[in-house]
């Protein structure tokens, strides 16, 4: 891809089939793609106001790619109808802007009603000449509008409105079986001509891309986020800038320029707990690269979202993992954070056997009993039992956005449960629900006297 700096068009969708009466470069039937050049509104040489056309880009996250330039005249024309072609969508009418400077065939203004208006080149390209949502498509749009319909010798036919109510007879090939329904609106230059024999339509010149759209950072944890972003149009790829200041002058180790391909999300990994982190994004093309796109900002989460599950969370990693064959866990016994009784002060904590299911109780102190951290997150990403979770361990319990995720491995079996001993960590101790975990953890990290534990060891794990 080259940059154009002349002025562009396209021309073709011809009445005749004639190759004897054909321009150079021009197909049989076909609409046809090639650059004109003229830096003059009005002058010798090639075209330079031409039937002018808008796209537009309304989802670029469905699995339709919206685009606009649609023509077509005997459509009812209510607001911007469209009509999807393959993966595109174009509008069903040429454009009918009153726009400063733009013409109507023979300045008859019922032409504007079925043929829309004729515009300039610098017209079509000003930022306000699009309506809210449209852009001028460009010659990759084209591309692919013509290669769905077979190809530049086949397509002209399938976009062509069917007989001479307003193509001047012969309309050969003319099937309009892609609804497209191309009218011929003529063009002007030094005057009106061509109006019933050809279809002319712009394209916008093409360049290096627009700038993307930086979307909120998710599946943050202590040590990662997913950076997301809006795809542009006519970009090859994306380049991720991620710091600890809005400056961009302390860049993250890895993440400076970094060209992540063609894609619209990518991990940042590598970082802190607790700490606030800033990105930014750039379309890049053969052509050059976009300037950055706005800053979106977010902060870590501390380095203590990991904990030791309570009896509820350890009996559903058992089930949900140790039983399906996953997650790497051992027939050996593993800590809870739930004491045997929390009715009184006493020294038992509770344990699961994973050989058998069985919990039971444990005295605090001891030693031998391995244990594995767990954490909780929200996402809108949708994940399933034992999926890969964002910090790399398995999910083993959900319900609706909010999920519990194991560690990808076991911590250390020689860990005890406390060396505090007849304390108990309060009311939550026992609880068997999802989500008891946490709040033991901290409790038992907090008694007065500890020192260190499984929990201790949980919660520190980043």
């Amino acid at each position: 891809m080259q940059r154009k700096d002349l002025k562009k068009f396209i021309g073709g969708l011809n009445t005749d089939d004639n190759p004897s009466q054909l321009p150079d470069g021009d197909y049989i039937d076909s609409l046809n793609v090639r650059t004109g050049s003229s830096d003059e509104q009005h002058g010798e040489g090639n075209l330079e106001t031409l039937q002018a056309e808008l796209g537009l880009l309304i989802n670029p996250d469905s699995l339709i790619t919206y685009y606009g330039d649609a023509i077509g005249g005997n459509f009812v024309y209510e607001g911007y109808s469209e009509i999807a072609i393959g993966t595109q969508i174009w509008m069903k009418k040429n454009w009918d802007a009153a726009y400063p400077g733009s013409k109507v065939y023979d300045d008859d203004e019922d032409n504007a009603d079925v043929y829309g208006r004729l515009y300039t080149h610098n017209q079509i390209m000003s930022l306000d000449f699009v309506p809210d949502g449209w852009r001028v498509p460009t010659e990759a749009d084209m591309d692919i509008l013509l290669t769905y319909l077979g190809g530049e010798m086949l397509a002209g036919g399938k976009m062509k409105e069917v007989g001479d109510s307003h193509w001047t007879d012969p309309n050969t090939g003319a099937d309009d079986s892609s609804a497209f329904r191309a009218i011929p609106g003529g063009k002007f230059d030094l005057l009106f001509d061509l109006l019933g024999e050809n279809c002319l339509l712009w394209l916008q010149d093409e360049g290096e891309p627009t700038a993307p759209t930086a979307l909120n950072g998710s599946e943050i944890t202590a040590v990662t986020f997913i950076a997301n972003w809006l795809m542009v149009t006519g970009s090859d790829g994306y380049y991720l800038d991620v710091a600890t200041d809005a400056a961009f002058t302390a860049m993250v180790a890895g993440f400076n320029d970094l060209d992540v391909g063609n894609v619209l999300l990518k991990e940042v990994t590598g970082l802190s707990g607790s700490t606030e982190y800033f990105f930014r994004v750039r379309a890049y093309n053969e052509i050059g690269a976009s300037i950055s796109s706005n800053i979106q900002s977010l902060e870590t989460l501390a380095g203590n979202d990991w904990f030791l599950p309570s009896k509820g969370e350890l009996n559903a990693m058992y089930t949900e993992l140790h039983l399906q064959g996953v997650g790497g866990f051992t027939d050996n016994e593993y800590w809870s954070s739930s004491e045997n009784n929390d009715a009184h002060a006493n020294d038992m904590a509770q344990k699961q056997f994973f050989n058998t299911g069985v919990q039971s109780g444990g005295y605090k102190t001891e030693t031998g009993n391995d244990t594995r951290a767990c954490r909780a997150f929200t996402s809108t990403t949708v994940y399933a039992l034992r999926d890969i979770g964002p910090a790399g361990g398995l999910i083993f319990w959900k319900s609706g956005n909010n999920y519990l995720e194991a560690a990808p491995s076991d911590q250390s079996a020689t860990q005890r449960w406390s060396n505090v001993g007849a304390t108990a960590i309060g009311a939550t101790a026992q609880g068997t629900a999802i989500g008891t975990g946490q709040a033991n953890t901290l409790a038992i990290i907090s008694q007065i006297g500890h020192t260190d534990s499984a929990a201790k060891l949980c919660n520190d794990l980043v």
